[in-house]
């Protein structure tokens, strides 16, 4: 019986220091979003995202308006960091409202623009 009050005890104890800091959206699902893989892939993605049409063109002859597997890999990254989004947006306590959430919503929706001028898709009718 002792023992079950001690785990009882235990589990209570860290079910308070949960609910003392800032809640994830979904908790418990994932305990560290930031100690994952995926954030080092994430920070190789944003690399890519400032730099890659600047190595691009100075590595290749080839106009980047005719390259579509270079437009696949931006729209991969557009999609990833809308993925990363979501991702911190239910896992990460504190995230949600948050400044970095504003912030890192702000600039994902910035890639948006960018993606449509590369696929040269129109959103507001024909241009002429």
């Amino acid at each position: 019986i002792r023992m079950e009050e001690e785990k009882k005890a235990r589990l209570d104890e860290e079910r308070k220091r949960r609910l003392e800091g800032p809640q994830a959206l979904i908790p418990g699902l994932v305990s560290n979003p930031e100690e994952s893989g995926f954030t080092l892939m994430m920070m190789a993605v944003t690399i890519f995202s400032l730099w890659g049409v600047d190595v691009y063109t100075m590595l290749t002859d080839n106009p980047i308006t005719n390259d579509k597997s270079f437009f696949t890999v931006v729209l991969i990254c557009f999609v990833l960091f809308c993925v990363e989004f979501i991702f911190y947006t239910l896992f990460k306590p504190g995230y949600f409202l948050s400044f970095f959430f504003y912030l890192d919503f702000v600039s994902t929706t910035s890639l948006l623009p960018d993606f449509l001028l590369l696929w040269e898709i129109q959103l507001f009718g024909d241009s002429g």
